[in-house]
């Protein structure tokens, strides 16, 4: 399975509230992009991060997390504001 769609899995399976993804691949083969869960509200973007890479630790192997290039944590609410 290709990473972009093992990962996108991977998200929309996780135990957090109401999660939403977009991702996209690099010419390389990396993926990035953005992960939207009602969980993040009221935490810091490190708190976030630290909670998601934990999650991601417990089901991606090693060779498809090295080739995350990054995942910004936002609510629903966050991108609704910036769009």
């Amino acid at each position: 399975m290709e990473l972009k769609a093992k990962l996108t899995e991977t998200l929309l399976q996780s135990p957090f509230d109401r999660p939403a993804v977009e991702l996209d691949t690099t010419a390389s083969g990396r993926v990035g992009g953005y992960f939207l869960s009602g969980s993040f509200a009221g935490m810091e973007q490190m708190a976030r991060q630290e909670m998601l890479w934990a999650w991601l630790d417990s089901k991606l192997p090693i060779e498809d997390r090295r080739r995350i290039v990054s995942i910004i944590t936002l609510t629903h609410e966050e991108l609704e504001a910036a769009s």
